[in-house]
C-alpha cells in the first residue's frame, strides 16, 4: 500500500550578525518570544556559538532559530525568503501597521501583492532577509499571477478586486471557491 507523505515546515533557522537586533525585530513585528537558547561567551569556540529559539506558540519550542553568523565578515544571506501564513486580512493589516510604526518606513515601501490565491506583504528584516506574510484566498489559479493591492483597504474591497482579477484567469479553480463558500454558509 502506498501513501502520500506531506511534510509541513516546522521552523526556520537564520544566521544573524546582530542577534539582539533580530530578536527585537521578530518580537516587535511578529510577536515571537524567546523560548530558549544559548548566548555566546567571549572567546568561545565556534561550536559554542550563540543560538536563540523564538516562538509565538507555547506548545512549540521553536518556530524561528537565530544563530551567530558563520564569520564576522559574512556579507551574504543564504535564505531566499521566509513565509508566514496568517488567518485573516485584518492580521496582515495589523502587521503592516506594526512595520510602519517600528521601522518608520512608508506604506508604499512595503511590497503588497495580490497573487490570486493569496494576498502577500513582502519586506526585509534588519539583516536583509526577505519575509513574506500572507493570507490565503478562496481561489486557486495558475501562476505567475501578481498585482499590487492596498492592504489598508477594507476586506470587502480587497476581496471584490481580487475576484474581478481571478474570475477569468487561466487555471482558476471555480470548485475551490464554491467549496469555500458552501463551507462558510454551512
Amino acid at each position: 500500500m502506498s501513501f502520500q507523505i506531506q511534510p509541513v515546515l516546522s521552523h526556520m533557522a537564520l544566521f544573524a550578525r546582530d542577534i539582539d537586533t533580530m530578536i527585537d525585530f521578530y518580537s516587535d513585528i511578529l510577536g515571537l518570544k524567546v523560548s530558549d537558547g544559548r548566548k555566546r561567551q567571549v572567546g568561545s569556540a565556534r561550536g559554542e556559538s550563540e543560538i536563540i529559539f523564538l516562538s509565538n506558540e507555547p506548545q512549540i519550542h521553536q518556530q524561528l532559530q537565530l544563530s551567530s553568523s558563520l564569520f564576522d565578515s559574512d556579507d551574504c544571506n543564504v535564505v531566499h525568503q521566509v513565509s508566514f501564513r496568517l488567518g485573516r486580512l485584518e492580521e496582515l493589516r495589523q502587521i503592516a501597521k506594526r512595520i510602519i510604526e517600528k521601522t518608520q518606513i512608508d506604506i508604499n515601501q512595503l511590497d503588497q501583492m495580490d497573487h490570486g490565491n493569496a494576498w502577500s506583504l513582502y519586506f526585509k528584516d534588519p539583516e536583509e532577509n526577505m519575509l513574506e506574510l500572507y493570507v490565503e484566498t478562496p481561489w486557486n489559479l495558475d501562476h505567475p499571477f501578481a498585482f499590487s493591492f492596498d492592504i489598508m483597504q477594507p476586506d470587502d474591497v480587497i476581496m471584490a478586486m481580487t475576484y474581478e482579477r481571478v474570475r477569468d484567469a487561466q487555471g482558476t479553480d471555480p470548485w475551490l471557491s464554491k467549496k469555500e463558500e458552501s463551507m462558510r454558509n454551512a
